[in-house]
């Protein structure tokens, strides 16, 4: 009885409305048996997503993502798992899961380029990385942690490897700015 009363006055706080403390509040409240007015999220911006969001400030110059995430069944079972917990808004009989699966027969991804630099498409079959380049990942990624702290990433490669296409999709992929 106390350890019941004990949790009923239990409060759960978040730094971020990105998708970590959007699914860790959805985990206490089905796991933890969390009410929600027990969770309170801080976020700074007015939208809730973090990297996932979608902005579409003027639609005929840009959409921007700031990331995304395609969801494949077999890799995305924990967040698909997690999906199954969270009602739709547009019928509370369904979970997210469904609304997922049915959009995802109906809208299929088929994109027209990998890289787009400048509003052009990017030939992204090669890396462009070069052999000065690779040695320079391979020697950082060798490098202890502790060997790197307080260290920029300008201060270890040339100047060319921020031109690469390698370059491109790594900051693309990570939402880096």
């Amino acid at each position: 009885m106390e350890k019941q009363k004990q949790k009923e006055k239990s409060k759960a706080y978040f730094v971020g409305g990105g998708i970590a403390s959007l699914a860790g509040a959805v985990f206490l409240i089905r796991d933890g048996k969390f009410s929600g007015d027990q969770i309170t999220i801080f976020e700074k911006s007015e939208d809730l997503g973090g990297s996932l969001d979608g902005q579409n400030s003027n639609f005929k110059k840009f959409y921007s993502t700031r990331g995304f995430r395609i969801l494949e069944e077999k890799i995305y079972s924990c967040t698909l798992d997690l999906f199954s917990s969270i009602p739709s808004l547009q019928d509370p009989q369904k979970t997210l899961l469904h609304e997922f699966k049915k959009f995802n027969k109906k809208i299929k991804i088929h994109s027209k380029a990998r890289l787009i630099k400048e509003g052009l498409r990017i030939n992204s079959r090669s890396l462009n990385i070069g052999h000065e380049n690779k040695l320079a990942l391979l020697q950082l990624l060798a490098l202890p942690e502790k060997l790197l702290e307080g260290k920029r990433i300008d201060e270890h490669f040339t100047p060319s490897f921020f031109e690469t296409n390698f370059w491109i999709e790594f900051c693309t992929i990570f939402s880096f700015q």
